[in-house]
């Protein structure tokens, strides 16, 4: 997503430096990837490890490769389920507009095809929304949910943020229009209709979601504090942690301390 983007080009090499890079080539492995047949399209995922399922699913724009410090961590005991979304990555991006609510019957659907779970969910950013969407339509997939920088509706995003998701979709309509094939034009357009035009998750919609939920963020995430704090007191079962210090990709920006938060979360006889 713009937010996912702009982020890994923001944190550079240098930051990333902060953990050692895996070895593992997550989001173009072949010796893990498959692809499912699901809701009309070719869905890939990449399988690590073994034990209790843990999806992971990535933020808009990018890939699971996203996701490779945490598919890192918990493959050790875990079987680890990446997927790429649907026109993300790998993932073929199928008929009509990208929603939040199709993405989250993908995963779903994977879910029934590999017959597993209910499984824990860890989604970042657009995943995030993804991931609760799933909670939210079919929980008899979920176990345990992890959202990091998730937001409920377009109007939760700092305005400036929105306006630069905005001016970017207007210039990718430019280049459509005048024939431009430099890039993906169309799909990138989608990408941030999804952003700027996704249906909230509303009040109601929280409250059925009868998991337990760790909501995660940085101090200084592209989501206002008070919208994820209010995301966390929204949910029956939801408990709240935010990273002093650190951005939108916290996962990415301190990857040892997340992963720790979430494995606890996890491990905990009773979350809540």
């Amino acid at each position: 997503m713009f937010r996912a983007l702009a982020l890994i080009a923001l944190l550079g090499s240098a930051a990333l430096g902060r953990a050692a890079e895996p070895a593992t080539p997550y989001g173009r492995n072949p010796e893990a990837g498959h692809y499912a047949a699901v809701e009309g399209i070719r869905l890939y995922y990449e399988i690590y490890g073994t034990g209790a399922p843990l999806v992971v699913l990535h933020g808009n724009g990018g890939s699971m490769e996203a996701m490779r410090f945490q598919a890192d961590f918990f493959r050790v005991n875990r079987r680890v389920i990446a997927v790429d979304s649907r026109g993300h990555g790998r993932s073929e991006l199928g008929a009509g507009e990208l929603t939040y609510e199709q993405m989250a019957d993908d995963v779903a659907a994977l879910l029934h095809a590999l017959q597993v779970g209910p499984a824990d969910v860890l989604g970042w950013s657009d995943g995030g929304i993804v991931a609760l969407w799933l909670a939210r339509r079919h929980p008899a997939t979920v176990r345990r949910l992890v959202v990091s920088g998730a937001n409920l509706s377009p109007a939760d995003l700092k305005p400036a943020d929105l306006a630069a998701m905005r001016a970017e979709l207007r210039d990718v309509e430019a280049k459509l229009a005048a024939g431009d094939a430099a890039q993906p034009w169309a799909v990138r357009r989608q990408h941030l209709r999804l952003m700027i035009e996704q249906r909230p998750i509303a009040a109601a919609d929280l409250a059925a979601i009868a998991v337990p939920v760790l909501v995660l963020a940085g101090e200084h995430d592209m989501i206002p504090e008070s919208h994820t704090r209010a995301i966390a007191q929204g949910l029956p079962r939801g408990r709240l942690h935010l990273f002093p210090g650190a951005g939108h990709g916290v996962l990415l920006e301190i990857p040892d301390a997340f992963n720790a938060i979430v494995d606890a979360f996890l491990r905990a006889p009773d979350p809540t």
